[in-house]
């Protein structure tokens, strides 16, 4: 079966191997998350309690749909773990629940970042946002910087459609 993720595909810069960035949620997926980060919410781990929410069913903890814009920037970059200092801004849009395929969309594209966008298998964007690229380190204190602003998914306590700024580590 061919994937029908409007996803665009890159080289790394080395000329290296091709990279369509997408992930596959599973159920599966969904729990270990929740046991390695401790966030058990029955709307992620238990089936018959989500599918009574509006959600219908479980929905990924907010960080598994993030995999393709790392996978994408690590390619473009040819690291492995992003830079110290990398910023990423990002507004969730809507859940995402097992069985979804989410690829990413490039918006716009240069030397210090780019604009993206997450979608799911039918082309609805799941996650918008951009990714800032440092040259050199972040804080003195080694994090690239953490800001959860209340309508942050997480600061909410939830998955609902919220803005958030997560400097990611190296």
């Amino acid at each position: 079966m061919t994937n029908p993720l409007p996803v665009q595909v890159y080289r790394d810069h080395s000329g290296g191997r091709a990279v369509t960035p997408s992930i596959q949620i599973t159920q599966d997926m969904i729990n270990a998350n929740a046991a390695i980060s401790g966030d058990f919410n029955p709307v992620h781990v238990d089936p018959d309690f989500a599918a009574a929410t509006p959600f219908g069913q479980t929905i990924a903890h907010g960080y598994i749909p993030m995999e393709p814009i790392f996978q994408l920037v690590q390619a473009r970059l040819v690291v492995a773990v992003l830079p110290q200092g990398t910023g990423i801004t990002l507004r969730y849009l809507r859940p995402c629940h097992p069985g979804d395929t989410i690829g990413i969309v490039v918006k716009t594209e240069g030397p210090e970042g780019l604009e993206f966008q997450c979608v799911n298998q039918r082309g609805e964007p799941v996650i918008e946002g951009a990714v800032r690229l440092v040259s050199g380190g972040g804080r003195a204190d080694g994090c690239g910087g953490h800001d959860d602003r209340s309508g942050t998914a997480e600061a909410a306590g939830g998955e609902e459609p919220g803005q958030g700024v997560c400097g990611v580590r190296g």
